[in-house]
């Protein structure tokens, strides 16, 4: 449905035309500019494109159907196209002519436009005349002034001057009483308000009105209920000079703090100093880390000297470990059914023992055991960590070493516990492979002990358990560990 079938189908739209642009023009070119708001809603059509391709032309079907939904929608109107100056093309180019840019007012105050053209920018350019301001390479632009001018009718509400009391009152909104806008007369306001909201809202006048309505009867409600109290601004003016002078005070400072630092970041010589800086520091933290390189094979002692005192001065104190002595397994038959003494004396009995830094549990499992040896491994490689982090050039056999001599020795701490796995203690391996690779959590685990060359952790405590094994084989056979192990390793091939 095109622009010519809407505007037949309207009230007079007989005594319109649509012309080639898509503007809507009267067919008499001397009607006057009266026209009613009313009918403004129908009048958006000149909007509208016709969407016929002319000579010489090639359209393109723009937003005009939103945008004349817009304006039905929200009761505004176009200025273009209204006025005898204003009808002009407001974009003017080799590709052809067009108009492209609206002014758009609300419909209760298209009475107050008064005057509204179209101003291209060669009939300013021969009005101002400057043509010598123009140069041989300049282009005029494409699209053209639009100047309009409106009658205020409205004024908005006058600044109190200042200090016009030297007291005035407020409303104390902590003593609202219950009986607050309760009143059969302000209720029965309340709802002629409400009435007047749904029905009389179109225009701008009328919110406003309704609006002011509304302030009154509240404000008349709270003079009535609420309670008062005289307030004296004398002291308040007082402190406010006061603290005026402190801020003109403050804003000087600041002002000539911002000018120096303008002068320190325009300072030459200041990005020549980073830069040498940064190059310095660089050169000592490659010579530390060949320093410690190479004391890990030539001088063992200074080795160890020079990473005591790596890292920062302040002595921390490892916590001390303790067991819960509380966690009681719930459904499990008891330890024993006896009671042991020391002369007449009762022993506890408990569900974990710590004997030489190992924790030995009741039903014969180390999983206690190894959880806290993997937080004491891993504090101290938190401490090697922290160490070595600012130097970027660490070597691999200095780091191995680290490793290999202050965690390990952790970790692995009586290691005779079976073949069992244990992720706790793996954590901690991968945690310092990760940390010397630079790689994030998610790197494969078996790409990243090919890489570095070392061994899983689970490989280390079977190790242990060999030489372990070894020892007590080669025990001479009248000591009292060989006898032991000789009664245990009986009764374990005997089952």
């Amino acid at each position: 449905m095109n622009t010519r079938a809407v505007l037949r189908n309207l009230p007079q739209g007989k005594s319109f035309r649509v012309d080639a642009n898509g503007r809507i023009k009267p067919k008499n070119n001397n009607v006057q500019q009266n026209e009613n708001p009313q009918n403004v809603n129908t009048e958006n059509q000149h909007i509208r494109r016709n969407y016929k391709k002319e000579p010489n032309r090639q359209l393109c079907k723009p937003a005009w159907p939103r945008i004349y939904k817009f304006l039905n929608e929200s009761k505004f109107c176009v200025l273009n196209g209204r006025f005898a100056d204003g009808d002009n093309y407001t974009s003017i180019s080799k590709k052809g002519k067009a108009v492209v840019d609206f002014i758009c007012v609300p419909q209760d105050m298209f009475t107050d436009v008064k005057y509204f053209r179209v101003l291209t920018v060669q009939s300013i350019v021969d009005d101002f005349k400057l043509h010598d301001l123009i140069g041989s390479k300049s282009k005029l632009p494409d699209h053209s002034a639009i100047v309009s001018e409106f009658n205020i009718t409205r004024h908005c509400l006058a600044t109190q001057t200042k200090n016009t009391r030297s007291s005035c009152s407020r409303f104390k909104l902590n003593q609202i009483p219950l009986d607050f806008m309760t009143s059969d007369i302000k209720r029965t306001a309340l709802l002629n308000l409400i009435e007047q909201i749904e029905r009389c809202r179109e225009t701008q006048d009328n919110v406003d009105k309704i609006y002011t309505e509304l302030c009154s009867i509240i404000f008349s409600e709270m003079t009535d209920k609420i309670p008062k109290v005289e307030f004296n601004g004398s002291k308040k003016r007082f402190k406010q000079k006061k603290n005026r002078i402190g801020m003109a005070q403050l804003m000087d400072l600041w002002n000539k703090m911002t000018i120096k630092e303008k002068e320190f970041t325009r300072w030459k010589a200041r990005d020549m100093f980073d830069k040498t800086l940064r190059r310095t520091e660089r050169a000592y933290r490659r010579m530390k880390a060949v320093d410690i390189e190479s004391m890990t094979t030539k001088n063992p002692n200074d080795f160890w000297e020079k990473i005591r005192n790596l890292g920062p001065r302040n002595f921390k104190t490892i916590p001390v470990e303790i067991v819960d002595k509380w966690r009681n397994l719930k459904g499990k038959s008891k330890q024993t059914e006896f009671n042991f003494t020391v002369d007449r004396n009762q022993l506890e009995l408990v569900n974990e023992y710590k004997y030489l830094g190992i924790t030995f549990s009741y039903n014969g499992s180390f999983l206690s055991n190894v959880d806290l040896l993997a937080k004491s491994g891993g504090r101290a490689l938190g401490n090697i960590i922290a160490k070595i982090h600012n130097i970027k050039d660490f070597g691999y056999k200095s780091y191995e070493k680290l490793f290999n001599s202050c965690i390990v020795p952790i970790l692995y701490y009586s290691c005779v516990w079976g073949y069992r796995k244990y992720q706790s203690k793996d954590n901690i391996q991968n945690r310092a492979i990760r940390y010397y690779l630079g790689v994030h959590r998610f790197a494969p685990i078996l790409a990243i002990h090919g890489d570095i060359g070392w061994i899983p952790s689970q490989y280390r405590r079977w190790i242990n358990m060999v030489r372990y094994w070894n020892r007590l084989i080669r025990f001479d056979n009248n000591r009292i560990t060989k006898l032991a192990f000789n009664i245990d390793y009986d009764r374990c091939k005997s089952n």
